[in-house]
């Protein structure tokens, strides 16, 4: 018994062989399309710590001792049978412990994920065409806003220095990274994703997921209960969202001018502020098409009476020659439709003469007397590590909602407000 076995047992439970339609071939198990492997390289992708935890479920469920105290059964996960087995895990999907929740979300998160997300042992999903799922058709294109333009490639340590160092290149880093470049100051924007041209991005969903999304799309809050899926990509985001543009709402901006949070910020020129984003990534209805799902509310609506612009309304798109012509727009834009970052205002940066590090982590946030005189990060892009060290008159943290107070805290930032703000639940 060990590892290996256990982990089989554990997809086959998730992912057991079954029929559903009469003369229809049954789905297989799991273990039997190489699923259990695939995992175990999913997994020495992973930090040292996650390793380990994993590892540590592994050997808790091929414990007899283990299982003896947790369970009140000395057994192996392994040596159960299947309803046997789904008892055991069910048990641990609500069990008060929240090391054992996080176990079964995370396994179940992995195996049910890459079950349909992506080829099988090597070959084309045997699952997709019963489920009626199609592959994206290749992109027809022809050139791309960022041909011409590239990230830097350090080929040895980076000792460097810059009027200002933005951290993330999403939907803040990106505007005021093209605000600074306007603005006559040397900029440096560091993203801990990968770089894409539009036409190179994924178009497999596991792939998508782990190249283009935080933790490879396998993010989850501490106790696994919430899956977080948060764009790490050259544009943030910005690159992988739905392109929903709401407005803040003035009843939102109220409460942040009461809190002190800008100011200005519920006043007329925070408004004029708002409209020039809004027009430099084309925010508007005229490419959202209403799907059939949207459509059955929209006539439900109409029937109840309620009336569009007071009690529903059409969402608004950055989006221009979108066409819906895929419908994979988390999957990054290949067509370039999607007004983007890396096509509004971040490109505006570059073009301007930004230096961009993609696949480079802030590690900190260098701080002396009170101010801020640098960044160090780590490039790293599969093959090659390199240091980074940008020294910087200023620095500016646009790193998301994640990722922000995280380097804060890492670079001995302390304030009661840093990471207060954000609630999943």
């Amino acid at each position: 018994m060990g590892a290996s076995e256990t982990l089989r047992a554990l997809v086959d439970t998730f992912l057991p062989a079954r029929s559903v339609d009469p003369g229809v071939p049954p789905y297989p198990a799991a273990s039997t399309v190489g699923l259990d492997r695939e995992i175990a390289e999913i997994v020495t992708g992973l930090s040292r710590a996650e390793q380990r935890d994993f590892a540590r479920l592994l050997s808790t469920l091929d414990s007899p001792l283990a299982n003896l105290l947790l369970t009140g059964r000395p057994v192996r996960l392994a040596r159960l049978d299947g309803p046997a087995r789904e008892r055991y895990l069910r048990g641990w999907s609500t069990s008060r412990l929240s090391a054992k929740r996080k176990g079964f979300y995370a396994i179940k998160r992995l195996a049910a994920g890459h079950y349909y997300s992506g080829p099988l042992a090597g070959e084309p999903n045997p699952l997709w065409s019963r489920i009626h799922y199609d592959l994206p058709n290749p992109p027809h294109v022809g050139s791309d806003p960022l041909d011409g333009l590239s990230p830097v490639r350090p080929d040895h340590d980076v000792e460097a220095a810059v009027d200002v160092c933005v951290v993330g290149s999403g939907a803040g880093g990106g505007v005021i990274a093209d605000r600074l470049v306007r603005a006559g100051y040397t900029t440096a924007v560091l993203e801990a994703g990968g770089w894409f041209l539009h036409r190179s991005y994924p178009r497999v969903e596991r792939d998508a997921r782990d190249q283009l999304f935080a933790g490879r799309g396998l993010l989850t809050t501490q106790n696994g209960a919430i899956g977080i899926l948060a764009g790490q990509t050259v544009g943030g985001g910005t690159a992988i969202n739905w392109m929903t543009c709401l407005p803040p709402r003035p009843e939102a901006r109220a409460e942040w001018a009461r809190d002190g949070a800008m100011e200005g910020i519920d006043g007329p020129e925070f408004d004029h502020q708002l409209q020039i984003v809004a027009e430099r990534i084309h925010v508007s209805t005229m490419e959202s098409d209403v799907n059939a799902n949207n459509d059955s509310l929209r006539r439900g609506c109409r029937a109840l009476g309620f009336h569009q612009g007071t009690d529903w309304d059409v969402i608004p798109r950055n989006a221009v020659g979108c066409e819906s012509r895929c419908g994979f727009c988390t999957f990054g834009c290949p067509y370039a439709a999607r007004q983007s970052g890396p096509v509004t205002f971040l490109l505006d940066a570059l073009r301007g003469g930004a230096r961009l590090y993609s696949s480079t982590r802030a590690d900190y946030v260098e701080v002396e007397h009170g101010r801020a005189t640098g960044v160090r990060a780590t490039f790293h892009d599969g093959t090659v590590t390199r240091q980074v060290h940008l020294r910087a008159r200023a620095v500016v943290v646009a790193a998301g909602a994640l990722q922000t107070p995280a380097l804060l805290l890492r670079s001995g930032i302390r304030h009661a407000g840093v990471g207060a703000g954000l609630r999943l639940d």
